[in-house]
């Protein structure tokens, strides 16, 4: 089985070097705190954000989630208003995260 993986691991291995080429840093001024993995949902990066932003905040630490909205139309940057905004527009996780702290939603993070 592992003889059938190698080429497909190969050619994901020279993508991800051709996008670490074309990669431009982005220096923030604020610390900031990613979560995330290759696993793209059911992994529990939403729960392990909201604890760690409740820790953070249990500290004194000013906390805004940052996501890009996956599911929702909105491309943004917008801050997330679950009074304003449905799923449709945001997503899911980012209405979840907005109920524990500042959150907003943007296609470009950076």
């Amino acid at each position: 089985m592992a003889a059938l993986l190698a080429p497909l691991g190969a050619l994901y291995g020279i993508s991800v070097r051709a996008r670490l080429r074309r990669a431009r840093p982005f220096r923030p001024k604020a610390r900031i705190i990613c979560i995330g993995n290759l696993t793209a949902g059911g992994s529990g990066k939403t729960p392990i954000a909201i604890a760690i932003g409740h820790a953070l905040a249990a500290r004194g630490k000013r906390i805004i989630f940052l996501s890009r909205g996956y599911g929702g139309r909105l491309r943004g940057p917008i801050c997330v208003n679950s009074a304003q905004h449905s799923a449709s527009d945001v997503g899911d996780e980012p209405l979840l995260l907005a109920a524990h702290g500042t959150t907003i939603v943007a296609r470009n993070r950076a």
